[in-house]
Formats: C-alpha cells, structure tokens, sequence
C-alpha cells in the first residue's frame, strides 16, 4: 500500500522552511492542487516516480513565493519517507536535480513531461535508499509523535 502526502503536509513544510524568510507564501493555489492531484496517477507506476513527479510539478508551477525547490525537495523526501525510502546526499541532489529541473520544466511541452519525470526519477533513485522494515516500522512512529507536536502548535 502507497501512503500518499497532501496538500496540507506541503504547506507545512513550505512554512518549516521558510521560517525565517521574508518571501514566503503561497502564490498558487491551483497550482499546488494539480501538483498534489497529478502525482497520484496510475501513470507514474512507483513512489519513486511519483515522488519526482510531486517534485517536478511544485517547481514548474511556482506554487509559492520563494523556496519552490526547497518545498519540492522535502515533499518528495516525505513521500518517499512515508513509504519506507530515505533520501541520501540531500546537499547533492538539491545541486544537481532541482536547478537542472527548474531550468528544463518551463521549456517543456505537455507531451514530454512524463518523459522528463521518469529521466528525473532515474537520477533520484540514486540517492534513495530502502530501508528496513524495522527502520520504516521505527520511522512510522517517529512520525506520529511529529505530527502529535505539530497539532500541538496549530492549537
């Protein structure tokens, strides 16, 4: 079974990353709704593509003001971490993927975006690691106490 991330999570995360920025925000909405709706397609036949596709559609959308990159990256890392991969390098793939897709995305026509999700995919899964059922088991409960401290705060 995949776990899927919404739209909330993203913008709890956009908002743990730019705590201390000035430009922040959601700039649209819409935007963010497709990114959240399109990642879940049969299409993108793994969590690892559709973990790149969420990634890919926040930064071509320009969902929010400023940190777009950022916000799909922890996105992604989130919904790959809630099904049972995590993230090496974060420094590198940040360097190497997220510029290189915010550079590419605009200049994409509609037929080729599959395509180009699936060639990102390729190079992401580099740096994912599967982890353990015991490790994945650990981290489910890690992230029940999160989100029990997180509704803390939105009290």
């Amino acid at each position: 079974m995949e776990y899927y991330i919404d739209k909330e999570v993203i913008l709890e995360a956009h908002k743990f990353l730019m705590i201390n920025e000035e430009n922040k925000g959601l700039v649209n909405e819409a935007n963010l709704d497709y990114a959240v709706y399109e990642y879940q397609k049969p299409k993108y036949e793994n969590i690892i593509v559709k973990s790149s596709a969420l990634m890919f559609n926040i930064i071509r959308g320009h969902c929010f003001i400023d940190g777009n990159k950022r916000t799909a990256l922890l996105s992604a890392a989130t919904l790959l971490l809630f099904n049972g991969y995590e993230l090496k390098e974060l420094p590198e793939i940040y360097s190497e993927h997220l510029l290189k897709v915010a550079k590419e995305a605009p200049n994409l026509k509609d037929e080729e975006v599959k395509n180009y999700i699936i060639k990102i995919s390729k190079d992401l899964e580099k740096h994912v690691r599967k982890m353990s059922k015991e490790e994945h088991d650990s981290m489910k409960d890690l992230m029940k106490v999160f989100g029990s401290i997180m509704d803390s705060f939105n009290k």
